[in-house]
């Protein structure tokens, strides 16, 4: 442990004044006594709007020196809470004067956004719920759905200037037409349902606008060496995950759930395939075969009690028929070496039969928990002399890298599974621009002087 840290630990083992001795004095009201004889009161209430009980800070409550003051402390923040919770009901009550606006939300569209986009739907309720239902229901104090669209141009410019849900930081293009988006999806679900009469869309932002990612997203040769360098000290496991990243271009959710049946040694035998193995660079020592993903997106514990994994299709085959969906990743270089390994244990781990017999319960990075990884991802770019990338970014690295490579888009479309090809354009533009700078670069560096007379 770093000396700091452990002058750190030290000093709140020994930090005086802990409480030693608490006893209920009254309704909500505890008194902690410490072991020099003084003592605060800890003053609970019940929040009816939250169902649950709030505990005030002792910087809140350390001014009270008998019990009278702080019963009649409890008193005033009880008063305070039935305020809000009223004032809360009155609001809910005129919101919900023409249509029960959470009925709306809970029973229409959030059924229809999980059918539509098992993966992002939480995303639509929520630009719904932070963005839209504040404006319309808030700011312009209009309940009645019908009346919606005379203020699409106000809610346009309303969010020019909106803040972050959390903070006061304005938030970008991208969440702004985020939140048009559900604004659009929210009420063509009420016009399929009959709750508006007719259908109309609010314009969204233009593209120009957008936070595109650019160079500053790619990971150079020199920042992946030395940031992978850095994972590797911090935690093997971490550093062996972040390099199926920058091999493969998968997204995490994608990499967390490869599972011992995903991995195959070789070149894959069906032609189909053929095209991608020979235009791809390097050799090819094996490939993934993915068809699905974790549905538990973002949560660190994928697996439910009996040890399975819940998967859903991956992003944009959920509505392609099952015999379509799936995308080939060819392996090369040190990473078949890792992944083979990993394979080894999983099926090590199938033949005690540790999740059953089902082999997509058998993950090749099981322990992987993505919040930690993301930390260690940040530290080792802190202690590198980098600026911290997203894992993401690592999909950006691979794809623009690709671009180049294999002289052309198809390869990356198919083996990153883009939708669109304008998605895959803007690799082959970071591409070109990536190798501009590079040429720019050594010719600078190679540059002689020139000679100042005339």
């Amino acid at each position: 442990m770093p000396i700091s840290k452990t002058v750190m630990a030290l000093k709140r083992k020994k930090k005086p004044g802990k409480p030693t001795q608490s006893e209920s004095v009254s309704d909500g009201i505890q008194k902690r006594t410490r072991k020099d004889g003084s003592f605060w009161f800890r003053i609970s209430i019940y929040k009816a709007e939250t169902k649950q009980i709030k505990w005030y800070p002792q910087a809140e409550t350390r001014h009270l020196r008998t019990l009278e003051e702080a019963i009649e402390y409890r008193k005033l923040r009880m008063a305070e809470a039935q305020t809000y919770t009223f004032l809360l009901r009155k609001k809910l009550d005129w919101r919900n004067k023409f249509v029960d606006f959470d009925k709306l939300v809970q029973e229409f569209y959030v059924p229809e956004r999980k059918e539509a986009a098992p993966q992002s739907w939480r995303n639509s309720v929520h630009y719904v719920e932070q963005y839209v239902m504040p404006f319309f229901l808030g700011v312009k104090q209009s309940n009645n759905l019908e009346s919606w669209h005379l203020f699409y141009e106000e809610f346009y410019e309303h969010l020019k200037t909106a803040t972050a849900s959390k903070g006061k930081r304005e938030i970008k293009y991208n969440t702004k037409n985020h939140a048009i988006v559900a604004l659009n999806t929210f009420m063509g679900c009420m016009f399929r349902k009959g709750k508006v009469s007719a259908l109309h869309k609010c314009r969204l932002f233009p593209d120009h606008l957008m936070n595109r990612r650019g160079l500053k997203d790619i990971y150079s040769d020199e920042e992946y060496l030395e940031v992978g360098k850095r994972l590797k000290e911090i935690n093997e496991d971490h550093y062996e995950f972040f390099e199926l990243l920058k091999n493969t271009g998968m997204r995490v959710n994608e990499a967390r759930g490869i599972a011992l049946d995903d991995f195959f040694r070789g070149i894959p035998k069906d032609k189909k395939f053929e095209y991608i193995i020979k235009e791809f660079p390097g050799e090819v020592l094996g490939y993934l075969f993915i068809v699905d993903q974790p549905s538990a997106m973002r949560v660190n514990a994928i697996r439910d009690n009996n040890g399975c994994i819940a998967r859903t299709a991956l992003k944009h085959q959920n509505k392609m028929p099952l015999e379509r969906r799936g995308r080939l990743i060819p392996i090369t270089n040190v990473l078949f070496s890792i992944l083979a390994r990993r394979r080894n244990t999983a099926r090590a781990q199938l033949k005690d039969k540790i999740y059953g017999l089902d082999p997509t319960n058998y993950l090749l990075f099981d322990t992987l928990v993505l919040t930690n990884f993301e930390k260690n991802l940040e530290k080792a770019c802190i202690l590198s002399g980098t600026k911290y990338k997203s894992p993401h970014c690592l999909r950006h690295t691979y794809a623009t890298n690709l671009s180049g490579e294999c002289q052309g888009g198809r390869i990356v479309k198919l083996v990153l599974g883009h939708k669109k090809d304008e998605t895959t354009e803007k690799y082959v533009h970071l591409f070109a621009l990536l190798k501009r700078g590079i040429e720019m670069d050594a010719a600078i560096e190679l540059d002689e002087d020139w000679d100042t007379e005339i």
